[in-house]
């Protein structure tokens, strides 16, 4: 064998093992061990963002709507009735309804990327108030409101009775109307009387100055404010007093400011009693006297003047005036 034989026999190992590195380099490079994994950091740059996927093929299947419908009610409130005039009222309770709405997809049943739930929407719609009105059966008295505090403020013609409150509004489900009614009873009292107080111990004189004989007494009446009164007096046989009377209805008179002045023209020169029967009226209406009673309500009372005399020159002496009303009460004024 030659020597170049010998020379190449011996670099064959060598270029076996080359061949060998070259195929394993070749083989890891195609099986992904070097290649840089997706969405994974390589040394020096950051990781790449899985791209999102929006659901866009979405397609509506079916639309299902249910509502439950609103209501409407009333709470009452006691009436106020001390003195004219009287306020009743009701408080207006709604109660909103609800829709749902239910909307499928033809695609709901795929996964992933391509599903599609059920979207459920709610909502809570208020009733549509139309019209609150209100009407008195003891008159002619209505009126109407605009907010949900119902309110009827009026003077009614009898003691007793009922305002009948009325709400159109409408549905929120079908929108047709619905009418709502309630009515409140009432019951007016007359005024009360407890009391009697003395303003004057001796009574005023009169306009051209003339001193007169008694006191002035305030009769204090409760709940009296705009109520129509007058008075009738009479002597102990009946017959009309001859003096200054009220005799036609007046409103919204105060017997307690300045009071009742309770005379008898002097001059005082012996001694005396004067006794005096008086009524006073009230009614909710005018056009009442003494000719026309249209009164609801009435007090008796009774006026006694006593002229007690210690000195006839000059005359001297004590006047006691006496009332019975509102549990009765004594004057007394020297002259």
């Amino acid at each position: 064998m030659s020597k170049k034989v010998l020379k190449l026999a011996g670099r064959r190992p060598i270029l076996l093992a080359l061949f060998v590195m070259a195929t394993l380099t070749l083989g890891l490079l195609f099986s992904g061990w070097l290649t840089p994994t997706p969405g994974k950091a390589q040394q020096g740059k950051e990781a790449d963002p899985t791209p999102s996927q929006e659901t866009t093929n979405c397609v509506v299947f079916s639309t299902k709507t249910t509502c439950s419908e609103a209501s409407v009610g009333f709470t009452a409130s006691n009436p106020v009735v001390c003195g004219l005039p009287i306020i009743v009222s009701v408080n207006l309770v709604t109660t909103n309804g609800q829709t749902v709405t239910d909307t499928t997809y033809t695609n709901a049943g795929n996964s992933g990327s391509n599903a599609c739930p059920d979207t459920i929407t709610t909502t809570n719609p208020a009733p549509a108030i139309i019209s609150r009105t209100w009407a008195d059966s003891s008159s002619t008295n209505c009126g109407s409101n605009s907010d949900n505090n119902l309110s009827a403020s009026f003077t009614p013609t009898a003691l007793s009775g009922s305002v009948t409150f009325t709400v159109v509004w409408q549905h929120v489900c079908d929108k047709d109307y619905a009418t709502n009614t309630t009515s409140v009873p009432y019951t007016v009292p007359c005024p009360t009387i407890t009391n009697c107080t003395v303003t004057l111990q001796c009574a005023p004189n009169d306009d051209n100055g003339n001193p007169r004989i008694g006191a002035q007494i305030a009769y204090n009446f409760n709940c009296a404010d705009g109520w129509w009164t007058w008075e009738v007096i009479t002597d102990a046989n009946g017959n009309p007093f001859p003096g200054m009377t009220l005799s036609q209805a007046t409103n919204n008179i105060n017997w307690g400011n300045p009071g009742d002045q309770i005379y008898d023209g002097g001059p005082a020169t012996t001694n005396s009693i004067h006794v005096t029967y008086q009524t006073i009226y009230f009614a909710p209406v005018g056009g009442g006297s003494a000719t026309n009673n249209n009164s609801t309500c009435s007090f008796q009372n009774t006026q006694t003047i006593q002229v007690t005399q210690t000195n006839a020159v000059p005359p001297h002496g004590i006047i006691t005036t006496t009332v019975t009303i509102g549990s009765g009460i004594t004057a007394t004024c020297n002259y």
